[in-house]
């Protein structure tokens, strides 16, 4: 009777092993499913995608009003540079943008691959496993284009949290929770006293990064939009990396979007959807808050000359 059951494991074992070598060997172009049979068959998940996509391509084309902050956060750079070396001279204390709403910071970015990609790992090999998966996007038919970092000026808004200890009275920080977009424009049209600098979005970055220092986990998603103001999502990137092991590349055009995985779906509307429309309201006040400064000041002339008409 044991050997009967020893013979009767030692196949299943066999078989068990067999089947996941089977499932290494086969290519991820077999486990594509195709787009057009996608919309035949699932309609609905298709329709509401494509509503999704209409929403968050309504919020990227409210944040492109936002450009003339990022000449405004250069020179607030440039300002402070100016002030270590000179902390006497006064107007190096002057700010364009002197506030941010609550748990929230901004800063001037130069599109710079080593600095995007920071933290996924030896920047030639992360920009490799990047290209390695466009070509398999592109192998199966999926509009996408390598992703291409250029020398444009953007703006970073940062939002960041604790992550507490639930099982601890003193409710006490354990780690850090960030959550980051960065928008760079194309500036274009001619400067002067009476015409406005148009700016175009042309380069989105949404960064995640949740760090447990007591555990010392840490997990970091980044999502590349290099046509944001393009109707189809298809060349968008997604790059997790968990702690030390290896990041990976996710092309969002070879994300499958059926009622069993329905992950293309899932992303834009309970990741980017959400967060492009919280990072909007979030950019508005900054917007408002940088103009409220200079409001500010007029109010106080406007009432000291008032002042100066009472005999």
């Amino acid at each position: 009777m044991y050997m009967k059951f020893s013979k009767i494991f030692t196949g299943a074992a066999s078989l068990l092993l067999f089947s996941s070598l089977s499932a290494q060997n086969v290519s991820p172009l077999d486990r594509i499913i195709d787009r057009q049979e996608e919309q035949k068959n699932y309609p609905d998940l298709f329709n509401t995608e494509k509503i999704h996509e209409a929403n968050i391509l309504r919020i990227y084309n409210d944040l492109g009003n936002y450009g003339h902050l990022v000449p405004m956060s250069q020179q607030d750079r440039q300002m402070k540079f100016n002030e270590m070396k000179d902390p006497n001279n006064l107007k190096n204390i002057f700010r364009f943008i002197q506030y941010t709403p609550r748990n929230t910071y901004a800063r001037y970015v130069k599109e710079d691959p080593a600095l995007l990609l920071m933290g996924f790992g030896p920047l030639n090999e992360v920009q490799a496993n990047i290209s390695e998966k466009v070509k398999l996007a592109v192998a199966n038919g999926i509009a996408v284009k390598d992703v291409q970092f250029q020398t444009r000026d953007g703006i970073e808004l940062t939002k960041f949290d604790f992550i507490y200890d639930e099982s601890d009275p003193k409710h006490k920080p354990i780690g850090s929770r960030r959550k980051s977009l960065t928008l760079f424009y194309k500036a274009g049209g001619a400067q002067g006293a009476d015409t406005k600098q148009k700016y175009t979005l042309d380069f989105v970055v949404s960064r995640v990064v949740d760090d447990n220092f007591y555990t010392g986990e840490k997990d970091i998603e980044l999502i590349i939009d290099p046509t944001p103001l393009d109707e189809q999502m298809e060349d968008v990137v997604i790059l997790h990396r968990h702690g030390m092991k290896e990041m990976n590349t996710i092309p969002l055009g070879l994300m499958q979007n059926t009622p069993n995985y329905p992950h293309r779906l899932m992303l834009k509307q309970r990741f980017l959807s959400k967060v492009l429309d919280d990072f909007y309201r979030l950019y508005t006040m900054l917007d408002n808050y940088a103009k409220r400064d200079g409001n500010d000041y007029n109010d106080k002339v406007i009432l000291e000359l008032h002042n100066q008409m009472d005999y």
